[in-house]
């Protein structure tokens, strides 16, 4: 007799298992490319934010100078050609320009002009004179600029007149930075330096009343200068504020 073929018992298992080998291989390479996709997203960032970095440091190392020019103009001058160690140029005839350190390496452009009853007596004069006139009993008013130009600005030669014609002798200072003094400006260098000029207008006016003038920015400088002679015992005579600030955080 002939011998009947046995059936395959196992070819359904087989394709079974066949199947299932295929579908984690998929299930792998698609693991892999998901990686592989993630990884080179992450490089691709990596090397986009070295760019910026490289690109951003330049801009970064002049962030303060931005801030700083954004807050203090003292890069605009007015009048853009004009000598400030000469005011009688401005019809300043009573004026004249000197040059005090606050401290080693540091020069502050200043003018100082007499009262106008004085105008005559003060052509030709030195500034050992000027400084001696301080102890004549008048007011000396230190005058402490805005954020722009210098102190040969019009309006704020107009004011040292106006000052000057009731009785006043008027120290006019340009900030670190502004006119011809050096430095940078910063708010405490600021205060620091119209503290200092505080100290020698009081040592060399004698009995002479000392007030404190600011405008605009100035007006900040003012008010902290105060509050920071106040602060090591200083009495100050007045100070006074034009066009300060609307509010003070």
């Amino acid at each position: 007799m002939r011998k009947r073929d046995r059936p395959t018992e196992h070819s359904d298992g087989e394709n079974v298992s066949s199947s299932s080998r295929m579908q984690r291989k998929t299930t792998v390479c698609q693991e892999k490319k998901r990686l592989a996709s993630k990884f080179w997203f992450w490089v691709k960032s990596g090397a986009f934010a070295l760019c910026a970095i490289f690109i951003m440091m330049p801009i970064l190392e002049e962030l303060p100078e931005i801030i700083r020019q954004r807050v203090y103009y003292h890069r605009i001058r007015a009048p853009f050609v004009f000598d400030l160690s000469h005011p009688a140029e401005l019809a300043l005839n009573h004026t004249i320009n000197m040059y005090l350190e606050p401290e080693e390496g540091i020069s502050l452009g200043i003018w100082h002009t007499v009262p106008d009853d004085k105008w005559k007596e003060a052509q030709g004069k030195d500034s050992a004179w000027y400084h001696r006139s301080l102890k004549d009993g008048s007011p000396v008013i230190i005058y402490l600029h805005g954020r722009t130009q210098t102190r040969a600005a019009k309006h704020r030669i107009g004011v040292v007149n106006v000052l000057s014609s009731i009785g006043c002798h008027v120290l006019s200072v340009d900030y670190r930075g502004f006119g011809d003094s050096t430095g940078k400006p910063t708010e405490e260098v600021l205060t620091k330096d119209a503290v200092w000029l505080h100290r020698w207008a009081k040592e060399h006016s004698g009995g002479s009343r000392v007030l404190i003038w600011g405008h605009s920015l100035g007006s900040g400088v003012a008010t902290n200068t105060a509050v920071r002679l106040m602060e090591q015992g200083v009495l100050v005579d007045a100070v006074i504020l034009e066009s300060y600030f609307s509010c003070f955080d």
